[in-house]
């Protein structure tokens, strides 16, 4: 039997296998899973959502260190990765193309993206996860505790604290080989030190190089002459986070954090469909920068009656993304009798965002307990695209700005037109500024009607002013007779106001101390933004929306949470219904030279999950889980957004979203001795297809083809050592996990074919 067909099997014979779920407590303990989802510490039982939590342990056992990785043992978080940091968070179907439907916090503090540069991903930054106490994904909408942003729900990175009674320590790091590719190195290593009996701190720093197979040839216009850069996707990743604690008593506690993470890739992180696996043969070089920054500080005071919280955080969020728009530029050359050149368009973005809230999260004696708090945030945004004219032999822009490139006396006109404009590089600069404020206050409420059922009702007010102005530097067609450069024009200046409330009823029934079940109600809201494209586009004669609109949800769901085997084995599961209204969806124009956003008017998203632990008591366990989702159009797209070249008729399933996701791991370890063990893993997945757009009738659709992914490790442990040799993408499967589609052809992201190595790692 092949190793694929094992693992099939296995899944028939447990039904579900199912996420990386924290261990259910161990035969005759009580104790349970601890989340604080409601914003105060709660069992797993006792939260009427759907949550899934994978523990620290569980994250450093399998080598966990992003959420591309984590999507491989949680199937109700599909990630569609557009490379090292640029990725779409799906959570019951919901995604968009700007702006996040999913909630990121760092323990109490919002981790928050940019959304002015609609380039690739959401907009949240890529942290990686070291030294983690465990990760929380809150399915389904969070609005009324955690924001606007939380429409799929929210998942939080709890990080490990600093601890006051004593000096622990820790690294690991690991070497692999990429068929096909390069060497892959990563590593990290943490320190806890208490300062004083009321102070500590605690620092990580994590590190990964290396690992790229995408190969990338390099041709002249002409075609004639040619030359490949092999690896050019090799990543450099450098970050750390320092968090420091002060607890003069127990009642009170402050604790300072700052976290930093930079990524540097040297060209394209994808490659092209029809060139063959893994190659890359577009005309230019392509550079990607991602630096973020993220400060805290969270006060918490016990009252006697109920914890006082209060939140402050600053974000910078700094995003360097060019893409090729040579069959653009050469296209705009024929219709001019211009010269072809090569043509790069490269997207900067400086992101800010500062948050405040104050929360206070009752422990009443009696049937009632509450949370109700107040939250503002102000986002900044500055951002620039550049269109220029790249190396003819190499393909790399000898600068990709106005400020770069003027100095160097390569500003001009944009194109040659020959005997009348020379050649330069800028070819056209827009600029974008934005601003958002925003206000909440929320309140919810838990009431025990009967001993055993609690009513929850909450409610979040929202209200945000946004501001947003665009600059066209230098026109993308200029006076082609006399190459005169474009007199800078403002091309829009808009201030508009959103609000929305938001909603979440549930009733909690915990029939036995080993069976909860759970109805909810919930409502989710996200304001809309602007289409950086559209000016750009106007100077070409293509009309693209200038905004789009916010968009709502309802969800609607039970769900039930039930141990068994004298809780060695543990049951999570829900159905749900979804109403998704003014979904904003991205777009191309029949060109396929402008991206842009649209509200997709209604759609209908049903589902279910289900998730089971087992824990033997002869060293085996077992995780996983299994999700449907059927996410359809309720009605035809407005003729305007059809008239635009996005076409969606009633019946057509969301792009991206799969109809059937499962993953699960298996582990056994056996005892050689009280310090001394071997242990053997195994984690799988699956990702259904879907189609890139609604349906074929559109000019650029692809299938995202299904695929199962499946891991080996062993290792040995002694004492705090543990070393291990793992195989990722053992049976070598092209998976796509991301596409992008235009003028360009079809670049579409995979994980890294078969990875072999080793890893080490020690704590004390």
């Amino acid at each position: 039997m092949s190793v694929c067909a094992t693992v099939l099997a296995m899944t028939m014979a447990f039904p579900a296998i199912a996420q990386a779920q924290a261990a259910p407590a161990p035969q005759g303990d009580d104790s349970a899973i601890v989340v604080t989802a409601t914003r105060r510490a709660t069992t797993l039982q006792d939260t009427p959502i759907a949550v899934s939590v994978t523990s620290g342990e569980t994250l450093a056992k399998y080598n966990i260190t992003s959420f591309q990785d984590l999507s491989s043992l949680e199937p109700t978080l599909v990630v569609n990765n557009q490379g090292v940091a640029g990725n779409q968070y799906i959570i019951r179907g919901i995604l968009s193309d700007i702006g996040s439907t999913t909630g990121f916090y760092i323990d109490e503090a919002p981790m928050v993206g940019g959304q002015a540069v609609q380039a690739n991903g959401d907009g949240k930054p890529g942290m990686r996860l070291h030294d983690i106490e465990r990760i929380e994904v809150l399915e389904g909408p969070q609005g009324t505790l955690f924001g606007s942003g939380s429409m799929a729900g929210t998942l939080r990175i709890i990080t490990s604290k600093p601890k006051l009674d004593a000096i622990a320590g820790g690294f690991s790091a690991s070497l692999a080989g990429v068929k096909s590719g390069s060497a892959a190195y990563d590593g990290d290593a943490y320190f806890n030190l208490p300062l004083a009996p009321t102070v500590a701190v605690r620092a990580v720093a994590w590190g990964e190089f290396g690992g790229g197979y995408v190969d990338h040839t390099i041709s002249n216009i002409a075609g004639t002459q040619s030359h490949t850069n092999h690896n050019v996707d090799d990543k450099n990743v450098w970050g750390g986070r320092v968090s420091m604690l002060f607890q003069p008593n127990e009642a009170f506690s402050f604790m300072l954090q700052a976290s930093h993470q930079q990524i540097a890739v040297d060209d394209y992180q994808a490659w092209l469909l029809g060139e063959g696996a893994y190659n890359m043969t577009l005309p230019t070089v392509a550079p990607y920068r991602d630096n973020y920054e993220l400060y805290s500080a969270t006060a918490t005071y016990d009252t006697g009656i109920g914890t006082l919280t209060a939140i402050g955080s600053y974000g910078d969020q700094y995003v360097f993304h060019p893409e090729d728009t040579t069959a653009i530029s050469q296209g705009l050359a024929r219709r001019f009798n211009l010269l072809p050149d090569k043509t790069i368009i490269t997207s900067f973005q400086d992101f800010k965002n500062y948050t405040g809230e104050l929360r206070f999260a009752s422990k009443l004696d009696g049937p009632l307990q509450f949370v109700a708090g107040a939250f503002y945030e102000h986002d900044k945004t500055d951002a620039m695209t550049t269109a220029v004219r790249a190396d003819e032999a190499t393909g790399i822009a000898p600068c990709y700005t106005i400020d770069t490139c003027a100095p160097l006396g390569l500003r001009g006109a944009g194109f040659s037109v020959p005997g009348l404009v020379p050649a330069s590089n800028v070819k056209n600069t827009s600029l974008f500024k934005e601003t958002v404020n925003q206000w909440a206050v929320y309140g919810q409420v838990d009431y025990k009607i009967l001993d055993k059922l609690t009513l929850t009702a909450g409610i979040r007010y929202f209200k945000a002013k946004l501001h947003d102005y665009g600059l066209s530097v230098q026109s993308i067609a200029p006076d082609w007779a006399t190459g005169k450069i474009s007199t800078p024009a403002v091309t829009r200046d808009n201030r508009t106001t959103q609000d929305s409330p938001s909603y979440n009823f549930s009733l909690l029934y915990e029939a036995t101390n080993d069976l909860s079940v759970y109805a909810r109600a919930a409502s989710g809201f996200r304001i809309g933004g602007t289409n950086n494209a559209a000016s750009l586009a106007s100077q070409v004669g293509v009309i693209v929306p200038e905004a789009y609109g916010s968009d709502k949800l309802w969800d609607y769901e039970l769900g039930a949470k039930l141990y068994l085997a004298q809780r060695r084995v543990f049951l999570d599961g829900s159905i749900y219904q979804m109403n998704w209204t003014g979904q904003q969806l991205s777009a191309t124009d029949p060109s396929g030279a402008f991206a842009y956003v649209l509200n997709a008017g209604k759609t209908r998203i049903r589902g279910a999950e289900l998730k089971v632990t087992y824990n033997s008591p002869i060293g085996l366990t077992m995780s996983g889980g299994i999700t449907y989702t059927d996410a359809v159009l309720r009605e035809d797209l407005d003729a305007a957004v059809v008239k635009a070249g996005t076409i969606g008729l009633k019946g057509d399933r969301l792009p991206r979203v799969p109809r059937w996701t499962f993953a699960g791991q298996i582990e056994y370890e056996h005892a050689l001795s009280d310090t001394r063990s071997f242990y053997a893993q195994s984690n799988f997945s699956y990702r259904g297809a879907s189609e890139y757009t609604f349906n074929d009738l559109n000019t650029y659709n692809e299938t995202l083809p299904s695929y199962f992914l499946l891991g080996l490790r062993a290792g040995f442990r002694a004492g705090p050592f543990d070393a291990s040799v793992f195989v990722n993408n053992l049976t070598d499967k092209i998976a796509i996990v991301g596409m992008e589609n235009g003028s360009h052809g079809d670049k579409v992201y995979t994980v890294p074919p078969r990875t072999i190595g080793a890893r080490f790692q020690a704590r004390f």
